[in-house]
This record gives structure tokens, sequence and C-alpha cells, in this order.
């Protein structure tokens, strides 16, 4: 996995469990295996189309005023 698909998979499982309201309290996590790499090359081209004009390719965030 890429960097670039790994910070694209983080920001993409924060906003999932940002927006979940019926979430287990002992919910498995990206670090145990449950976001693939399958998922993070689908959600790619969403990121470049609403997210990358703002946070850039490597989510540091754009610098422009």
């Amino acid at each position: 996995m890429t960097r670039r698909i790994l910070s694209i998979s983080l920001v993409l499982t924060a906003g999932g469990v940002l927006f979940s309201a019926d979430a287990p309290a002992q919910e498995r996590t990206v670090w145990d295996g449950v976001y693939t790499s399958e998922q993070a090359m689908r959600g790619a081209a969403g990121y470049r189309q609403a997210c990358v004009a703002c946070h850039a390719d490597d989510l540091r965030g754009d610098s422009r005023p």
C-alpha cells in the first residue's frame, strides 16, 4: 500500500467513524485490517474530485490563501 493510498484511507475512515452514530464501543479499526487496499482505490477518485483541491495529494493541505 502506498503512502498516498494509506493517507486517503485514513481520511475516509476517520470521516466514516465521525458520522457513524450507532458504532459499537469495541469497533474494529483500519489497524485491524478491516479497510482494504481495494476500498482505498475505490475512494481515490472521489477524493481527487472532492477533497484534493483543499487537502492536496499528500493530505498536507494547500498553502494558497
